[in-house]
């Protein structure tokens, strides 16, 4: 049997991402409802976060075929860890693919606790990365840089720790991003202030991992139809 605060936090996370998809139009009015009349029920809350919180970590939605719901376990910037409540769909017409070409700074705790919650979050879309490893000093490596960027579908950047010390690769391979048109997310570390006009684009400002995946997981698929130029129909409706 789940614990109360288990309970609680999948009704509360149920009901914040059912508004979500709803409002940026990601499932359609009537599946809205039906999951209203889910969460109505607590017997039913207890049953999914029975499973959940299970050795599956997953339950299938009733009157949903194909779609799932599943809770990820992802790492914090420190050394605990938190919980991302998502739908991820069965359907074999959703398992298109796409690749991602990603830039951040290359630290041991970046590293161990960045990658782990992309490959978590990438999984549910299809979406295979790859890092650019790219090192400003070594000129010679620019085309190699530009090539990179060429064959991806989009880019995905972090500037976390890239301040102090300075650390510019990142905005270099964004700004090579944007010049050769290619589609991208910045991930802004406690900054506000960004160009809201540039096409291709998607800026995201955080203070900490659990605030930039909750983001990111619901700008994701919004972000992959209207840019990456392969629309598709939401698998939750």
């Amino acid at each position: 049997m789940p614990h109360v605060s288990q309970i609680t936090f999948v009704a509360t996370s149920l009901k914040e991402l059912v508004e979500a998809l709803y409002i940026s139009k990601q499932i359609s009015r009537a599946a809205r409802l039906r999951f209203e009349r889910l969460l109505r029920s607590r017997r039913r809350i207890r049953e999914i976060a029975t499973a959940l919180y299970g050795p599956s970590h997953e339950i299938p939605i009733p009157g949903e075929p194909g779609t799932v719901l599943t809770l990820l376990s992802l790492r914090s910037m420190g050394s605990g860890r938190f919980n991302l409540l998502v739908f991820r769909s069965t359907k074999s017409r959703s398992r298109q693919q796409f690749k991602c070409l990603v830039g951040h700074r290359f630290t041991p705790a970046i590293e161990s606790r960045f990658r782990w919650n992309l490959r978590e979050l990438f999984g549910l879309f299809g979406v295979i990365e790859d890092y650019s490893g790219f090192d400003g000093a070594a000129v010679n490596i620019i085309d190699d840089l530009r090539d990179k960027i060429c064959r991806h579908d989009f880019c995905l950047f972090d500037n976390l720790d890239t301040t102090k010390p300075m650390r510019p690769n990142v905005y270099i391979e964004a700004g090579m991003a944007f010049a050769l048109h290619r589609p991208f997310i910045f991930c802004h570390y406690r900054r506000e202030v960004w160009p809201s006009d540039f096409s291709n684009v998607v800026y995201i400002s955080y203070s900490n991992y659990e605030m930039l995946f909750r983001r990111l997981y619901s700008v994701l698929p919004l972000f992959l139809a209207a840019h990456v130029g392969k629309r598709r129909r939401s698998p939750y409706r």
